[in-house]
């Protein structure tokens, strides 16, 4: 029953955001962004995207956060985008943390977590 009444007093508990610019390895180009909310059910959403990539497309895109991984999208001319709702409490994502976009285990952009 406190589940239920948590979805209709939801709070926001945390917000943070990493820009992500293309590493040595990366010959792409573009620049990416994550977000993370946190709420005190535990719930988390994402938001990964990518712009102005050359990146090709059907790529498949992994987003970790401290080496856990947050989840995947792909590449559609240049650009990926994906939201998600995850409730996994092992991102421990904090002011400082480390963000990567990986392909096929490669990092090729990075950022640090920042407050949003």
């Amino acid at each position: 029953m406190l589940r239920f009444f948590s979805k209709f007093f939801r709070i926001k508990t945390k917000e943070l955001e990493a820009k992500l610019l293309p590493t040595a390895e990366c010959s792409f180009g573009g620049v990416g962004e994550i977000e993370l909310n946190f709420f005190n059910d535990g719930e988390i959403r994402t938001e990964l995207s990518l712009k102005h990539s050359g990146v090709p497309d059907s790529t498949n895109l992994e987003f970790f956060c401290d080496g856990v991984l947050i989840g995947t999208t792909e590449v559609s001319g240049g650009y990926a985008k994906k939201y998600e709702t995850i409730s996994n409490r092992n991102i421990k994502a904090d002011v400082g943390s480390i963000a990567e976009l990986k392909i096929n285990g490669a990092v090729l952009y990075k950022g640090q977590f920042r407050p949003d």
